[in-house]
This record gives C-alpha cells, structure tokens and sequence, in this order.
C-alpha cells in the first residue's frame, strides 16, 4: 500500500508550519517577478509538461501519466503538488534547489519561492542529468496560498451557495541559487480549483437501509497519494468533513 505524500487538513498550525518550511517568501504584487539579473537563463534546460503522480510509488516520474489541466478538490486536498517534467539538453547535469511560482487570480497576483522538497543525499536538490529527463515536485500551490481560497469557497457553501471552481493561471521557474547560478524560462499553465467539484458516488457507497441518496456505505475509502489532485473523490473520503457535498446533505450515517 503506498504511504500517502500529505493528507489532512489545509488549516490549522500544522499545516502552516509546513507551508512556512518551504516558502522563504510570499507577496501580493502587481507586476511578475522573475528574480535579479544575476541568474543566467539556460535554454538547454527547460519544463516540457506536466505528470501525475504514480499510484504505486507515490512519487513523480517521468514515465508519469501526462496532465493536461491540473485540478484539486478542497473537500480533501490542502493545496497543489506538480510534476515538472524537466530536460536538459546541455553537457552538464543540473541540480535545481529552488522555483519561483507566481500565482494570477483576476487582478491578484501571487509570488513565492520555494525550496525544492525531493532533496537528495547530502542535501542536494533535484538534479537532471544531462541529455536526461527528471520528474521533480514542486509545492505550486502551498497550504499558506490555498488557504485563502478555501475561505472563500467555505463562505459559499456556508450561504447556502454551490462554490464554482476557479481557474489559476500558474508560472514556475526553477532555479539553482549556488553560483553560476541557472533559471529555466518560464512554463505557464492553469491550475482549477474547487470544493466538490471531483466528488463522485461510487457503486456500492449508497445505504440501502436509509431513505433516500447517501454516501454510507462502506468504511473507508481507497488511499491516494495526493489526495483530491488530478483524480476523482470517493464521497466517503468527504462524508462526514463536507456533507453538504459528499453525503446529500446526510450530517450522519445511522
């Protein structure tokens, strides 16, 4: 059974505890930010695409499954891991330690820099051979960044409203501070966003025994190594946190 990369609540201490291990900083700008003059930008190396987790490892591989649109559910995900398939066309190999992500929403415009999270033995970041292919993981979108707009969707549903999922607009750069220092150009993509969008009721998971439709069957459901990113919520991983979205409105399965 894979052991789940994160899973819990995206509020809370712990989970800004962890946000703050990873983010050396954050701020709410009206331009892009691309980082000082002195980092060269290595065309030899560059983000190709996207991949999702693997199920069995629950780690980013490049033989990963391609992701078109990345997606995540806040009924059980606490924020947004990437894949970043990266190349390296150069004679060298290169190691990365760090990527700066800027976040768009409307007019808001979020920028952070983030430490590489696959750090290796001695400390060293992700590292791509060169003429090779690696899969890294980046936190694009960290529980501290996350955790605002689950506000706003909570604040929805709490008005009696459906909360409609939003579409970010994401620009990562991945970067290696030690000198000479290395950028990649910048790889755009879009990231949705939502509360209940990816609940699905499986068969099976409806309590004959009650009135009406409902989530009650069955105990638990299936672990995910990132749960709620890129793939269907079971209703029973949601039932008892969001019932309003993942049980018909059934506060408790009796």
């Amino acid at each position: 059974m894979p052991t789940p990369i994160r899973r819990g609540a995206f509020h809370g201490a712990a989970a800004m505890k962890r946000a703050v291990g990873v983010l050396a900083r954050i701020a709410a700008i009206v331009t892009p930010s691309c980082g000082g003059g002195a980092d060269a930008t290595n065309s030899s190396v560059r983000i190709a695409g996207l991949r999702a987790v693997d199920a069995s490892s629950c780690e980013f591989r490049v033989t990963g499954s391609p992701v078109d649109t990345p997606r995540f559910d806040f009924v059980v995900a606490d924020g947004y891991r990437a894949g970043l398939l990266v190349q390296n066309g150069s004679a060298d190999d290169v190691e990365f330690d760090a990527a700066d992500v800027t976040i768009r929403d409307g007019r808001s415009i979020l920028v952070e820099t983030m430490l590489a999270r696959d750090a290796g033995e001695g400390g060293r970041g992700a590292v791509v051979p060169s003429g090779g292919t690696t899969a890294i993981g980046v936190d694009v979108i960290p529980p501290a960044i996350a955790a605002g707009f689950f506000r706003l969707f909570t604040r929805t549903l709490q008005d009696g409203g459906f909360p409609r999922p939003r579409r970010l607009q994401v620009r990562v750069v991945l970067r290696r501070e030690d000198r000479p220092a290395i950028r990649t150009e910048p790889y755009d993509f879009d990231v949705d966003v939502c509360l209940g969008c990816l609940v699905v009721f499986p068969d099976g998971s409806d309590a004959p025994e009650l009135d009406g439709e409902d989530c009650c069957a069955g105990a638990t459901a299936p672990s995910a190594c990132l749960p709620g990113q890129d793939a269907d919520v079971d209703c029973r991983a949601c039932r008892e946190t969001f019932p309003e979205l993942c049980n018909h409105g059934v506060r408790a399965c009796r």
